[in-house]
């Protein structure tokens, strides 16, 4: 562990500019989103169950464009482009929800599922010591 934090650091120092370039240009919403997920996955480990989901981060995320977002754009969003909108929230809602399903059903049955896809989903999985 102290070898991997070690490589972390010097890959630190050696991409600093570009990731301070990289942050000074990204707007500052997507960067309140970015540090309010990790804060709340930081929360989440320190108390041992993950509330914080995809599912969450989703709804939160529309309603704060929803309620914060949209009406600063009211004048240039006509009610077509706010339906599209609307649209793409939830069909991504319902194609995370079947893919979120499918993975959890995979792993139940012992089907194979990747080590990112149980990441994206934090699903957690259960080693066993001995083989059948």
């Amino acid at each position: 562990m102290n070898r991997q934090n070690e490589i972390i650091r010097e890959d630190a120092r050696l991409y600093a500019p570009q990731i301070a370039t990289c942050l000074a240009e990204m707007k500052h919403e997507l960067l309140l989103v970015f540090k309010t997920n990790s804060y709340l996955r930081t929360i989440d480990c320190r108390l041992g169950s993950p509330a914080n989901n995809f599912m969450s981060v989703n709804d939160l995320t529309w309603k704060v464009y929803r309620d914060e977002i949209l009406p600063q754009r009211r004048g240039e969003m006509s009610r077509m482009a706010y339906a599209k909108e609307y649209f793409n929230y939830y069909a991504l809602k319902w194609l995370l929800l079947f893919y979120h399903f499918s993975v959890r059903v995979r792993a139940s049955l012992g089907l194979k599922v990747t080590e990112q896809e149980l990441q994206d989903f934090e699903v957690d999985t259960v080693q066993s010591s001995f083989d059948l």
